[in-house]
């Protein structure tokens, strides 16, 4: 372990993937643009989920659906996920709260948008769900609605900040996205440089039509780390602003 904390060597680590498990030189990096380093930050750690998960849902024809919803539509993972399956040949609806649908609206990214109110109006289609918030109560509303018309259920994320139970997949029913899975799959298929100039090509698409959605803020300091952190935990923060701290 060094000064900063890191034990290189830990088997945590060294069974990850990257980008989970590196650190990237910008020297050589297919998807680095300079001038946009606030950008990079923001999103590209994010965008790897964005880019994997959209992969994946591809590369299984949709499992069958024809239909995608993706809660926390508002959110940097799910309108990334948004932006590159526009198109695809499925329809792509975002959920997302009230406060944040015009936003999302606007984002152009979605075939149509609804509040969490207006899970009923979903049509009754074969229809696969993405879930970046993990409330379980918007996941039983939806489930009802839809019936055996939901064809699989995935969980992504948990922007919903509430506690899920313990259990096991087989227990709590939804399976859990884990990118590195299919990134491994992709690895195999197109080799690590095959996956990086993919990756790169999508990122440097996605990064100009981005730039557009977020308002960035910097602030300094570990006062404004604390402040921002209660800003966004509490749902607070809009979903235009980017916050990035410097110590």
């Amino acid at each position: 372990m060094d000064e900063r904390g890191f034990r290189e060597a830990s088997p945590h680590r060294l069974t990850l993937p990257r980008p989970y498990n590196a650190y990237a030189l910008t020297t050589g990096d297919l998807a680095y643009e300079a001038g946009r380093e606030d950008l990079h930050v923001l999103y590209r750690p994010l965008f790897w989920t964005s880019f994997m998960l959209a992969d994946w849902l591809v590369d299984n024809a949709w499992l069958g659906a024809k239909s995608i919803v993706l809660s926390s539509a508002s959110s940097k993972t799910a309108y990334g996920a948004a932006h590159l399956l526009q198109g695809q040949g499925c329809e792509v609806v975002g959920l997302t709260s009230p406060r944040n649908l015009a936003f999302t609206e606007g984002l152009g990214c979605y075939d149509r948008v609804l509040t969490y109110e207006d899970v009923s109006r979903l049509p009754r289609t074969q229809t696969l769900y993405a879930d970046f918030a993990g409330d379980e109560q918007l996941s039983a509303r939806l489930g009802a609605h839809l019936g055996d018309c939901l064809v699989h259920q995935v969980v992504v994320g948990i922007t919903n900040q509430e506690p899920a139970p313990a259990g096991t997949l087989a227990e709590t029913g939804p399976g859990m996205f884990f990118a590195p899975d299919q990134m491994r799959k992709r690895i195999g298929d197109w080799g690590r440089e095959g996956l990086d100039r993919r990756f790169a090509e999508a990122w440097k698409e996605f990064l100009p039509v981005a730039e557009g959605w977020v308002d960035i803020v910097h602030s300094n300091g570990p006062q404004s780390l604390e402040r921002v952190w209660h800003e966004v935990q509490s749902g607070r923060t809009s979903p235009r602003t980017g916050h990035i701290i410097i110590p």
